[in-house]
């Protein structure tokens, strides 16, 4: 019934006062030996075969509270999952924004802007494309491109293919062209049919 008490007392500051007393909380549940820590044991913390991530893991691990990171002064909004950073130990597949977040992170020329990872296909019947999928990514542009003025940008957006699959989309107004980079042989039809054919580029990137 400690906690109860705790909490009773809390809400009493917070009728009162308007506020809690934070301090006096943190406090009042170490004494009654409830403090929660933020962090989980050691030996809970999954370990890959690669020493210099598990390292890079722990450090990062330690030194956040909530269990997210976020990327500061991204383009877009970019947080993701601090777990995601496991997925960096080779053949794992990449959560969506931590590939975002590898953009954002990159050095950029200042006309450069990233956006976020577009679905191109539906998540329970991967097979079937998603309806105006550039329907969000359009109206990011429109105000990236009153945020410019008169310069002309270029715009990186990471693609997710059929969920399993990764290509880059660059739109480049400053060549009039479109190019999507693809690591995989083959067109995407998909992706090409929302855009004008004269502009388009498909460009197979080996890997």
């Amino acid at each position: 019934m400690a906690i109860l008490d705790i909490l009773s007392d809390q809400l009493k500051y917070l009728i009162k006062e308007g506020k809690t007393k934070e301090k006096e909380f943190e406090e009042q549940l170490q004494n009654a030996s409830l403090g929660v820590s933020s962090q989980l044991p050691t030996n809970s913390i999954p370990r890959t075969k690669c020493t210099e991530l598990d390292n890079l893991y722990q450090e990062i691990f330690n030194s956040v509270t909530s269990g997210r990171l976020a990327v500061r002064n991204a383009q877009s909004p970019c947080e993701f999952d601090v777990v995601a950073l496991q997925t960096l130990k080779g053949r794992t597949w990449l959560t969506d924004k931590l590939v975002v977040a590898c953009l954002h992170l990159s050095d950029k020329l200042p006309f450069v802007r990233v956006g976020w990872c577009i679905p191109i296909h539906q998540d329970i019947q991967p097979e079937f494309p998603m309806q105006q999928p550039f329907e969000r990514a359009s109206l990011s542009i429109e105000s990236w491109r009153k945020q410019a003025g008169q310069s002309q940008l270029v715009y990186f957006f990471p693609l997710n293919q059929h969920g399993n699959h990764f290509t880059l989309l660059e739109i480049n107004e400053r060549e009039g062209y479109i190019y999507h980079y693809n690591s995989m042989q083959g067109k995407s039809k998909d992706v090409e049919v929302y855009f004008n054919q004269d502009s388009f580029h498909s460009t197979t990137v080996n890997s």
